[in-house]
């Protein structure tokens, strides 16, 4: 398993549901920044197009554990769980920073498409990056 640094984001109202909890579509927003934030404060976001490729989500879970509010500041750990040919599978588990509350947690299995939209083998430079199958 390889680790991504961990990235804190905060809940702000317009991420929220009309009950004032985080809307479930949001948090995967959320989970995409950290995920973002964290390339690049790592290797670095440039690594896709350096080698011709998108990571492209094939496949999500997600557990809700429990509510997030406005003002919540949330930490995201992520971690690369798997790699295969063409794909790579990714965890994350996001928690309240002001008691630890697993607020969520994801798995998300990406593809490697190339510029003609077909599945492409993962490029070493991002293999070495995700870490061994």
């Amino acid at each position: 398993m390889n680790a991504f640094p961990t990235v804190e984001v905060t809940v702000y109202p317009f991420d929220c549901d009309a009950f004032g909890h985080l809307n479930q579509a949001a948090c995967l927003l959320l989970l995409e920044k950290a995920r973002w934030d964290g390339l690049a404060r790592g290797s670095g976001m440039d690594v896709f197009k350096r080698n011709g490729i998108w990571p492209a989500v094939r496949h999500t879970t997600i557990e809700y554990k429990a509510g997030a509010f406005p003002g919540d500041v949330l930490r995201v750990e992520t971690v690369v769980v798997g790699r295969g040919t063409t794909s790579f599978t990714m965890r994350h588990v996001m928690r309240r920073v002001s008691d630890d509350a697993v607020v969520a947690e994801a798995k998300l299995v990406f593809v490697c498409i190339n510029a003609a939209g077909r599945s492409t083998p993962v490029p070493e430079e991002l293999a070495r990056i995700l870490g061994p199958p």
